[in-house]
């Protein structure tokens, strides 16, 4: 079954591969839960004000995931009613990867937005982390170009697994490509777990008014790094160590139980951030000059010089007696 972030093999309930019917059915009870969990957080996150970029990319990221997971619900559905044609769960699967690999860099687009933001809010003047914005912006392009390239070979793979000829090379070509993206999203989500940390030690208890919304972000970034961790797991398991595709058949349903607790941890930490984000980004959360600097200079000037002017014409007065 195809879930966001990794696409399976076609489980079917008859055949050599055949899941055992219980299992078929407990992994899609854990699929519509995810995707009931998805839609929750959609109107959640459209209630929260005011609005801001990564809040909308968050948005962006839940309708892209919710459109793979249903993608995959459906042909549960009609694999359980036995009535799956070869043409449909083609197009079916090819549109839920495609959301899936969109949702993933549109994901770390908004977990890099949310870091260089709060990286800016440590610095008084001045942009020191600039080099580092423009490394993630290289990367995440590189990274989006690699999972689109990932994501063209698969479509050649369907489209000739319809006509009938499919080769061992392209397959194997397909499998070492996507376990290449697997590792590096896995990577890449270590690396922002670690920032989220930095991030909340730098700023101490003196920078924010509230550290929860970083404590959340933390969160969300352990569980975004725990979910690629287990697809890139999966990933090597299954495409690099097994000549065959096709895993153990446990292994169905605990992708399921994981994807929705990663889910729920991701979202559930990433909107409780940004719906608390005025704590963070807002001008009062940085020592006020006044306080810092209890005497106005201009004013003293401004107090200073009548005074001098009134001295001089005394001056020039004494001279001439």
């Amino acid at each position: 079954m195809t879930i966001p972030g990794m696409k399976q093999p076609i489980w079917t309930i008859d055949g050599s591969h055949a899941l055992s019917k219980k299992i078929f059915l407990a992994s899609f009870a854990f699929d519509c839960l995810t995707f009931l969990a998805l839609s929750s957080f959609l109107a959640w996150a459209c209630t929260i004000r005011p609005s801001s970029q990564p809040l909308k990319g968050a948005i962006i990221v839940l309708v892209l995931w919710i459109c793979a997971q249903l993608l995959s619900i459906i042909y549960e559905i009609l694999e359980l009613a036995s009535a799956v044609v070869k043409q449909y769960y083609v197009i079916d699967f090819m549109l839920a990867e495609f959301f899936s690999v969109v949702s993933s860099c549109v994901l770390f687009l908004v977990f890099y937005q949310t870091i260089h933001l709060l990286l800016d809010r440590l610095t008084d003047s001045g942009k020191p982390y600039a080099p580092l914005r423009i490394i993630h912006w290289v990367l995440l392009g590189l990274v989006t170009v690699l999972s689109l390239a990932e994501f063209a070979v698969y479509v050649a793979i369907e489209y000739k697994s319809v006509e009938g000829t499919i080769t061992y090379k392209i397959l194997d070509s397909w499998r070492k490509l996507y376990s290449a993206r697997c590792i590096i999203y896995f990577v890449m989500a270590f690396e922002i777990f670690v920032w989220t940390i930095f991030v909340t030690v730098k700023a101490g208890t003196h920078r924010f008014t509230s550290r929860m919304p970083l404590f959340s972000l933390i969160a969300a970034s352990l569980c975004w790094f725990g979910y690629n961790l287990m697809w890139g797991i999966v990933a090597i398991r299954s495409y690099l160590t097994i000549t065959v595709a096709y895993g153990p058949e446990y292994l169905s349903i605990i992708e399921s139980v994981f994807t929705l607790v990663f889910v729920v941890g991701i979202f559930t930490g990433l909107l409780l951030c940004l719906m608390n984000w005025f704590k963070l980004g807002g001008d009062h959360d940085k020592p006020s000059t006044s306080a810092q600097h209890p005497y106005d200079n201009s004013q003293m000037f401004q107090t200073w010089q009548p005074h001098q002017q009134q001295q001089q014409p005394q001056l020039v007065q004494h001279h001439q007696s």
